[in-house]
Order: structure tokens, then sequence, then C-alpha cells
């Protein structure tokens, strides 16, 4: 990959990253090494910031009592469904982060890549998902929702 220069990476992200983009990001400093995760975006550019929840392909722990614990929290998106996700495939809700433009603008182009965009039917379901949830601050889900 192509490390992009820090002011054209930050100008990129500003004008071309939007709600419902989904970002590849190698070895995302999580625990002990790093991991590679897809993030969704779940709001555009904000003040220099983006709201992002994080995807897991390990779906095995979102089931059982977790599952309805969590029901309003988490968004299974089923293989098919679109093909950034070959296989099945949960956001998160309960693990939202903000990014920094400054932050994603260092590693665009090398540990981060945008993957392609979420299909308008499964952005919908987010947002329905968005409004029930219990775990996002009635701000963020104002920001989410561009109310």
């Amino acid at each position: 990959m192509i490390q992009l220069p820090k002011e054209l990476a930050k100008k990129h992200l500003q004008t071309s990253c939007c709600k419902g983009d989904v970002l590849f990001w190698k070895n995302f400093p999580i625990g002990i090494t790093g991991r590679d995760s897809f993030f969704v975006l779940m709001t555009g550019c904000i003040d220099n910031q983006f709201l992002c929840a994080r995807t897991t392909r390990k779906t095995y722990h979102y089931v059982g009592p977790t599952a309805k614990r969590l029901a309003h929290d988490i968004i299974l998106i089923k293989r098919g469904e679109t093909t950034i996700f070959p296989v099945d495939t949960v956001i998160d809700l309960t693990w939202m982060r903000r990014f920094t433009t400054e932050q994603l603008s260092k590693l665009l182009g090398s540990d981060i890549e945008k993957r392609g965009k979420l299909p308008d039917n499964i952005i919908k379901r987010v947002d329905v998902y968005v409004r029930a949830a219990v775990t996002i601050s009635p701000r963020d889900i104002k920001l989410i929702l561009g109310a």
C-alpha cells in the first residue's frame, strides 16, 4: 500500500468518507498485540472526528444469554448481504469510539484502508438499532441519525 501525505490523507477523509463506509485497520492496537479489525463509520466527519463501531466475525460471542441482553445493541449482517463481509459479521454498538482525522490520516494507505460502503438497506437497519440502543448516549444517537 502507498501511504498518503498527512494533509492529503486528512482532506481525503474529510471529503470522501461518510456514514456507512467500512474501514479496515491492520493491527488495530487492542490487547497485548494488534488485531486486524473492521470499523463502520456511524457518522460523516464532524468536527474532524468520526464515530465508529467495531465489527467482529466472532458471532459465537453473541448467542445465548448475551444475545438476549444485547439484542438492541448488536446488528447481525448475514453472509451474502454485502460483499464487504464474506461471512456472518456483527456490528457491535457497545464498542463505539471516536477517531480523529489526525489519528486516521497518519495510517491511511498503510494500516487503514477503505473497503467500501454498506448497502442502503443495512444502513437503514443500523439506524433502527441505533434508535433502540441503550449503550449509546442521546447526543451520539442524534449525531448518528443526523437529527
